[in-house]
């Protein structure tokens, strides 16, 4: 079930922000900021930023901050990966991390009786053709 067939089947409307949010986060390669979603579009900001805040309280896209930057929002549909992030171009890469990690967070919540909901990996750097 895809995350717009969820809603609908939790009784919750399918509005065409929402939808266009939610394609727009599902087809793009990098994570997306607020803004960029008003650009592309074209849709009120206070829109936007209501409809992500749902879309988070959902569970279906996760917000990232990328070095002191705004909040930049992705689908959780996509594979669990992190990034890699330039601080001199803000290019964002995203590279998907060995099982190791995942082994590793099984440990951490059996040593520590922490339920992990969530975590944030990213890389900052230097990309090849800043260096």
């Amino acid at each position: 079930m895809n995350n717009l067939e969820e809603l609908k089947s939790k009784g919750f409307r399918i509005t065409k922000a929402r939808t266009a949010i939610l394609e727009l986060l599902e087809k793009s390669n990098a994570p997306v900021s607020a803004d960029e979603i008003v650009a592309s579009l074209g849709v009120n900001k206070s829109t936007v930023y209501r409809e992500l805040d749902f879309l988070e309280s959902q569970d279906m896209i996760t917000d990232i901050r990328l070095d002191n930057a705004k909040n930049m929002y992705e689908s959780k549909s996509k594979n669990h990966h992190h990034h890699l992030y330039c601080i001199k171009c803000k290019k964002i890469e995203e590279v998907d991390m060995d099982k190791d990690l995942d082994v590793f967070e099984r440990k951490l919540e059996k040593d520590t009786k922490f339920k992990i909901k969530k975590h944030s990996l990213e890389f900052f750097g230097i990309c090849l053709t800043c260096q």
